[in-house]
């Protein structure tokens, strides 16, 4: 009996082993080969247009793990304190009042993801103003002569007819985040990293692939003799029309089977092509992120064996970058109040006796970024009031110092330093003369009441006069 007959007479007891080739999301894998081809990455293009670029920042932003974190973490340092108003009591109130308003991590957030940031405001009677953020894709801008530096207007729903308006430039503030000088709009900061991002996905989608195809490994024949490849195929195809009930796919060859092999016949697995270290390309990929993301590696909650001199040293691009941006802020929201003061006019607050002609007298700072960035403010303070004290430097170079280092305007500061000096002179002067009327009318009750003579209360009123001068 040959060995077709001897297939053929075993029937159901020969057990065919199951050759797990692998269909749907994770592509073809060749049989012979064990390798695949990952479109992802290959097809990768840059964004065609600001409205794609803001499409696509956001979809990072809601999916990506790298991503998420360094939006919030760059907003959380701009504006987790807040900021600071300086100026005019009434003014400074007034700012607060206006700004209470809007969501200043929603603000930071948007910049950081779109690059662009639209603020306007809304005038009402008297000084009702208040103030809203614009979706960026909603807004338009146009320039004169294509000046960037001449913005005529900016346009919110251009082309919908039931909600298209135009806005005057007086009454909006572009904050551009990663702009140059002939830039119409800013940059996300995520947009030179769409291509990391985006890489190490496709790493580690093929790290999974490859781990699904080591836990159900190909196989293939070899060495199958031509008197036999017609029977085997015929067998395999037969055998192979069987449909998962759970996936609804074909599958290769019933589960608990196994195969018996006519002579010479090999079957062995295929092993993935192309073996690498995953886990120094993916941190190869992490740092490049970090670093053009401009923010420690382990500020994304990524562990690595660095020293504590390091991680601190590494803070160092983050401040820098978040210094920019709070520059950048600053002078916005003083642009923006200055709009709002020019359209008052007159209505715009003031405060009467330090501010009795109504200028602008507002100015935007942020809190220093670390907390313990107030105990070095702290020590560098008492290190200028000691030398000053000490009659090493003058008064005036002093108030220079602290109003630098503060970031405060110093001619604004001396001008209020001279105002309060003769407010606080009017002060006392008119102390004094209370205290001294208070005396006359002390003594000339007790004249009256025959305490003392009249000649000796007119001597006494005199010294007193005298002195009080």
């Amino acid at each position: 009996m040959n060995l077709i007959e001897s297939l053929k007479n075993v029937g159901k007891k020969i057990l065919e082993a199951r050759l797990p080739f692998r269909r749907g999301k994770y592509g073809n894998i060749s049989v012979n080969t064990g390798s695949w081809i990952n479109q992802k990455g290959k097809d990768w293009k840059a964004p065609a247009s600001r409205l794609d670029c803001y499409e696509k920042a956001w979809q990072y932003y809601l999916e990506n793990q790298f991503a998420r974190p360094i939006v919030n973490l760059t907003a959380s340092a701009t504006f987790g304190k807040g900021v600071r108003f300086i100026g005019d009591n009434e003014q400074v109130s007034f700012a607060r009042k206006l700004f209470a308003g809007i969501d200043l991590f929603q603000l930071g957030t948007e910049s950081s993801i779109y690059g662009d940031d639209f603020i306007r405001f809304f005038k009402g009677e008297d000084k009702d103003v208040k103030i809203a953020i614009l979706p960026p894709k909603t807004i338009k801008k146009y320039t004169a002569d294509s000046n960037v530096l001449r913005v005529e207007k900016y346009i919110q729903f251009e082309g919908d007819k039931d909600n298209e308006e135009e806005i005057l430039s007086d009454e909006m503030i572009h904050i551009m985040i990663n702009a140059v000088s002939d830039s119409l709009y800013g940059n996300s900061d995520l947009y030179h990293l769409f291509y990391w991002l985006d890489l190490y996905d496709s790493v580690t989608e093929e790290a999974d692939k490859r781990r699904l195809f080591c836990s159900q490994p190909i196989g293939k024949f070899k060495n199958v003799d031509v008197r036999y490849r017609s029977f085997l195929k015929t067998t395999l195809g037969k055998k192979s029309r069987d449909v998962d009930q759970k996936s609804g796919l074909k599958r290769s060859l019933p589960p608990g089977s196994q195969l018996f092999l006519p002579p010479g016949m090999d079957y062995e697995i295929v092993e993935p092509s192309g073996k690498f270290d995953l886990e120094a390309i993916l941190m190869r990929i992490m740092k490049v992120i970090a670093a053009g993301a401009e923010i420690p590696l382990h500020y994304l909650s990524v562990g690595t064996d660095i020293n504590r001199a390091t991680a601190e040293s590494m803070k160092w691009p983050f401040i820098k970058k978040i210094q920019r941006r709070q520059t950048m802020f600053t002078r916005s929201f003083e642009e923006l109040l200055f709009k709002i003061y020019n359209s008052l006019g007159s209505a715009f607050p003031r405060d009467k006796e330090t501010n009795p002609e109504g200028k602008f007298d507002l100015q935007v700072l942020f809190p220093p970024i670390y907390d313990y960035e107030l105990n070095e403010v702290q020590k560098m303070l008492q290190a200028i009031m000691n030398t000053r004290s000490l009659k090493h430097i003058s008064q005036k170079t002093t108030l220079d110092l602290i109003c630098n280092y503060l970031g405060v305007d110093v001619e604004k500061e001396e001008e209020r330093i001279e105002k309060e000096g003769e407010k606080e002179d009017e002060t006392q002067e008119a102390k004094e003369f209370t205290k001294l009327d208070k005396a006359v009318a002390e003594i000339g009750s007790a004249v009256s009441r025959g305490e003392i003579e009249q000649e000796f209360a007119t001597k006494l009123i005199s010294k007193l006069v005298k002195k009080g001068e």
